[in-house]
């Protein structure tokens, strides 16, 4: 479900868990104890392609992770205070910030391809999803939670849905 107005630089996604997440949970947040029932994909558009490697990106995806964690902080505190487990995944290492990490990490790229269908584009060692208009300029962000996904809307419906 999308939340946010598709523009041209932001789309809020509120979605299921792919199966995966769902098949490996407890390697991803070993010490929860109730399943994750719903995810938010926050989508930014980059002005650079992400499968390249030069300086200038790496500037814009650090940019754009710390505007993800910006929005998500407060989020993932909200829902917590209200006895839902809830976390966000830090783009840059995969693993959750809140919780204790696991075994395995999220791939932000591909719990995309796998919730939206989308393609995953390789170049060398990067991996990027393809976005419909946006093609490989997008960076992908995930937070996860136990809320169920009316939950989750209610909360984001109170918020404004911009990074």
């Amino acid at each position: 479900m999308l939340l946010s107005q598709p523009n041209a630089t932001l789309e809020i996604r509120l979605c299921q868990p792919s199966a995966f997440v769902r098949q490996h949970q407890s390697q991803i947040f070993p010490t929860w104890n109730e399943p994750i029932a719903s995810i938010i994909l926050i989508l930014q558009k980059s002005r650079f392609p992400l499968p390249t490697d030069n300086p200038e990106l790496e500037a814009e995806k650090e940019q754009l992770r710390e505007r993800f964690l910006r929005w998500a902080f407060p989020r993932v505190c909200q829902l917590r205070d209200r006895d839902f487990l809830t976390d966000l995944i830090d783009p840059r290492s995969g693993y959750p910030l809140f919780s204790n990490p696991g075994e395995i990490r999220h791939d932000d790229v591909a719990a995309v391809a796998a919730t939206l269908g989308w393609e995953i584009a390789s170049v060398g060692n990067c991996r990027a999803i393809v976005h419909p208009q946006w093609r490989t300029a997008v960076y992908p962000a995930t937070l996860l939670s136990t809320a169920s996904l009316p939950v989750l809307q209610s909360v984001l419906n109170g918020d404004r849905l911009e990074l």
